[in-house]
């Protein structure tokens, strides 16, 4: 199954790399879940124009995830709305209560049941693709 996961994330971030997708930027103050369909995969891709926001801040935290992309953390969120409050993953609504609208997201790595979500904001510059893979746990 891992390995599964790991070609899928694989696949998933070339796709990101070739269509040049970017983050997304929530813009009203009323999100509801269903906004967060619109959430992009990008994976270990990091579009020009963007860099990623550190969430060491918030270390330790329920939901926050270290370990991902050189360590600048992601949010670790249940996908199937299924999710409860006293799971490591953040459900659905907890995660809306933290977004913060002047920053963008977008989908770093996928599981079965859960994704973690990157943290962005526009920048000047920006590389490419970054060469490191993400872990799952």
């Amino acid at each position: 199954m891992q390995i599964e996961i790991k070609k899928t994330n694989a696949k998933l971030t070339l796709d990101a790399l070739v269509k040049g997708v970017e983050p997304v930027q929530f813009t009203g103050m009323q999100i509801r879940p269903s906004d967060l369909g619109k959430i992009p995969y990008v994976g270990t891709y990091l579009p020009i124009g963007w860099k990623r926001v550190c969430l060491k801040g918030e270390a330790g935290t329920r939901g926050v995830y270290m370990a991902d992309n050189q360590g600048y953390g992601a949010y670790f969120v249940d996908c199937t709305g299924l999710g409860k409050p006293t799971e490591p993953a953040l459900t659905i609504n907890e995660f809306i209560n933290r977004l913060n609208l002047e920053y963008a997201y977008a989908i770093v790595e996928i599981g079965r049941h859960q994704a973690k979500i990157g943290v962005f904001k526009q920048s000047r510059g920006g590389v490419k693709c970054r060469n490191k893979q993400t872990k799952w746990n």
